[in-house]
């Protein structure tokens, strides 16, 4: 209000004096900028918080470099129509309508007080002008907070959406942190190789060969030492066709029996796994045939005929069974 007064005000020695009225002025003028200064100092205040509270603090001077890729029409063409300058064009429509309608509706409701102002004194009309000018400033924050209240959720969405990679950066990312799946699949197959090398090594010490005859072979070794890790039938083998084929003649070569039980050796290779032992339902079928291979050498012909017919046809449970 003081201000306001020593602004307007002029006495006639002032008036005449060009250097004083220069003088007032000036100091006028500082005055007043003096005080837009607070103002602005809280204004900027508001708005770097208001940021840091939706996207926290950002330092990126490289992004104050000049950018000539920025100049490219076809770039430029492509954003006029692209989902963010939709959006915010919406914004900005939303804005200037909510500010324009509470302009109106804010003068319409105060204009007979404006239109008499000149008949107050100099004084009031200071004072109901700093006073008209907070009210409609806090009008018009109140309304942007409808924007905002619209617009933040939104940017956050729209920043989120940004950070998640394209199937392509996908697909590269896992190229780069796993290797090429090209290179992962020799080593697999080597990996494969290998495995199935140790495999085959372990077919001289097994007991018995289990086999459909033709499609499944599973190699068993079982020791009653009750110490051993083999106690109880350890599947150290299996395999069906060219890898079951090749069991077969590698057992062969060692002098390990091998016998025919298609349903036994059909069951086992599904649910038997190399180096741990067999299911626990496949016990009795399997120690008829290891008390068999034991008995071997002790049998007549016809007891090896009898039980070889036993042997073939074991019965596995039901919930064991696999046709292959």
């Amino acid at each position: 209000m003081e201000w306001f007064k020593a602004s307007v005000q002029f006495d006639k020695d002032l008036i005449e004096s060009d250097i004083s009225m220069v003088t007032k002025v000036s100091d006028s003028i500082s005055s007043a900028l003096l005080v837009i200064i607070i103002y602005s100092l809280v204004a900027l205040t508001g708005t770097i918080v208001g940021n840091l509270a939706i996207g926290g603090w950002v330092f990126a001077p490289n992004n104050a470099s000049p950018k000539f890729s920025k100049l490219d029409p076809i770039k430029g063409i492509a954003k006029m129509f692209s989902m963010k300058t939709l959006v915010d064009l919406i914004k900005n429509i939303l804005k200037v309508v909510l500010l324009s309608v509470s302009a109106y509706m804010y003068i319409t409701g105060y204009l007979d007080e404006i239109i008499n102002l000149n008949m107050t004194s100099v004084t009031w009309f200071g004072i109901y002008a700093v006073q008209t000018a907070a009210l409609y400033f806090f009008l018009i924050s109140m309304v942007l907070l409808i924007v905002v209240a619209i617009d933040a959720p939104y940017q956050i969405y729209d920043h989120l959406k940004n950070l998640k990679m394209s199937l392509k950066e996908l697909k590269d990312e896992n190229k780069n942190a796993e290797g090429d799946p090209h290179v992962k699949a020799k080593i697999k197959e080597a990996q494969m190789r290998a495995s199935q090398s140790r495999m085959m090594s372990d077919v001289q010490k097994a007991t018995v060969i289990i086999t459909n005859p033709t499609h499944y072979s599973v190699a068993l070794h079982y020791d009653s030492d009750d110490d051993s890790e083999y106690a109880v039938p350890v599947v150290v083998a299996l395999g069906v066709d060219t890898v079951a084929f090749k069991i077969r003649e590698i057992a062969k070569f060692h002098e390990v029996l091998v016998l025919e039980s298609p349903v036994l050796a059909r069951s086992l290779y599904r649910h038997g796994k190399i180096g741990e032992p067999i299911p626990e339902s496949l016990f009795k079928a399997v120690s008829v045939i290891i008390n068999f291979v034991w008995n071997l050498n002790e049998m007549s012909g016809k007891d090896r005929v009898r039980n070889y017919n036993v042997v073939e046809n074991l019965g596995v449970p039901e919930d064991m069974r696999f046709d292959g």
